[in-house]
């Protein structure tokens, strides 16, 4: 009883004037009226068949299929979805309509996109990203814990990152909270972009590092002073007036301080902690 009940508000709600397309173009294209995505413009209450296809009158006098299709999509599209911006890059109108991504009768759940998820519909275009994705370290979108969408906006995104209008420091740290700070001790590239030190979408690298370490931070520190120094033969080695152990001999230095950065520096995002290191001067990022 209750379920006829909703069924009937439903069809009160529906206009007439989608009654009446059904009645008519429905004959024809029974199909298109079948799909949820045809189902869900209707529910509306604004939208019918001579809404996008301006001729439909004609076309039901005539057969005629000229002027059916509407000269500029997008401005229909956005005639009734106002609050959505489109970037250049997706929205160009010479190669790309709204149409490029969602199916307007047949797509594929809320979004009426043409493929089933939207991390399929963007790798359709976006192989390289795609591949990415299948590196040994990548942001969890082939598990499903995360889509496309999670970081990028097609409508509203802006240059040069395309996130979901916010900074790409703030988007990252939206997940990765306790790496924000802010600190007394900041770690310059940190605080100014992520993507200096992560690749966002998939690396070889553990951490999803543009490069294993030691050779990432090399790219802006230089060795440590310890690192040139080559090993004696001797279990202990003197060093600036100070005796240290020497248990590997000749590569023992080179060994320590050449393989991970982050062995002694461990606060790589920032610290409120001043560093024991004298070279440091208190800024060395170690605790």
């Amino acid at each position: 009883m209750k379920r006829k009940f909703l069924i009937f508000l439903f069809l009160l709600c529906i206009p007439m004037a989608v009654l009446a397309d059904k009645e008519t173009c429905g004959e024809c294209h029974e199909e298109i009226f079948k799909s949820s995505a045809t189902a869900m413009h209707a529910r509306t209450g604004n939208v019918t068949c001579s809404t996008c296809h301006a001729a439909a009158e004609a076309h039901l006098e005539s057969g005629s299929v000229e002027g059916m299709m509407p000269d500029d999509l997008q401005r229909i599209c956005f005639s009734c979805h106002t609050s959505l911006e489109c970037d250049d890059e997706h929205c160009s109108r010479d190669e790309y309509t709204c149409d490029t991504c969602h199916s307007i009768h047949e797509g594929k759940g809320k979004g009426i996109l043409k493929a089933c998820c939207t991390n399929k519909l963007c790798g359709s275009c976006h192989k390289d990203v795609k591949a990415q994705m299948n590196l040994p370290n990548h942001h969890p979108v082939p598990e499903g814990k995360m889509t496309c969408f999670s970081c990028h906006s097609p409508h509203a995104g802006f240059k040069p990152s395309l996130a979901t209008g916010k900074d790409v420091n703030d988007l990252c740290w939206n997940c990765h909270t306790s790496k924000q700070g802010p600190y007394i001790f900041e770690h310059e590239p940190v605080v100014e972009d992520c993507r200096i030190c992560h690749s966002t979408h998939g690396s070889v690298a553990d951490n999803l590092l543009n490069q294993n370490e030691p050779f990432l931070c090399l790219q802006c520190h230089e060795f440590h002073f310890h690192a040139g120094l080559e090993g004696e033969e001797e279990e202990e080695l003197t060093i600036g007036g100070i005796l240290y152990g020497n248990r590997h001999t000749t590569s023992g230095y080179k060994m320590a301080f050449t393989t991970s950065c982050t062995q002694c520096h461990i606060q790589i995002h920032g610290s409120d902690l001043p560093a024991q290191t004298v070279p440091g001067r208190g800024e060395g990022l170690t605790r």
